[in-house]
């Protein structure tokens, strides 16, 4: 699933989701969430509906230019995070990409505040996206220190490069005083990868 917020973000985020999707054959939900007041009269939401059209064919125009199946939904809600992952949980998606612009605005936030919100509450995978005007990168570097979640970043890592005819180089730190042993084993797991 891919929540859109910003239309410049749009190609990027689908580019990403594509190429994992497209290796694992599965699909993509573009979703645009339109957070209304409360007090909002149902019979105006069909119009809050209409307006975010343009943005959701953008992501179907850049879904098709991958051959990958794509659903778009528009979500009217009071609360971002809540109908992100909403949406998520309903349709059981298997990863979540999120387009973040690199910093948050207020010290009470990590990431920012629905992007906090949908990372602590997920039951899924989460990529998180800094974007820029770059295309997707066809050498990707990936920090690991091994496990369930390492591995699973492996694989998005290497379908992302493998979209770009790219490569994936991983990598470990280890103590300077490390013993040889310690040394050998991360070489080993990093060369099973």
């Amino acid at each position: 699933m891919v929540p859109l917020a910003h239309p410049a973000n749009v190609d990027s985020l689908i580019d990403i989701a594509a190429s994992i999707a497209h290796a694992r054959n599965g699909h993509i939900i573009a979703l645009r969430v339109v957070v209304v007041p409360e007090q909002l009269p149902p019979r105006l939401e069909s119009f809050y509906v209409e307006r975010e059209r343009a943005i959701l064919d953008a992501a179907r125009r850049r879904g098709r230019k991958h051959d990958v199946p794509m659903t778009s939904l528009v979500r009217i809600g009071h609360n971002p995070a809540r109908a992100i992952l909403e949406t998520s949980r309903e349709r059981e998606c298997d990863l979540m990409v999120l387009g973040w612009k690199g910093h948050t605005s207020t010290a009470r936030h990590i990431l920012g505040e629905v992007t906090d919100a949908v990372v602590l509450n997920a039951r899924t995978d989460i990529m998180l996206v800094k974007l820029t005007d770059e295309p997707l990168p066809k050498r990707l570097l990936l920090p690991t220190h091994g496990g369930v979640h390492a591995q699973q970043a492996e694989n998005y890592a290497a379908e992302i490069a493998g979209s770009q005819n790219g490569a994936v180089t991983l990598c470990t730190i280890v103590p300077v005083d490390a013993q040889e042993e310690l040394i050998q084993s991360e070489n080993e797991r990093l060369n099973a990868a």
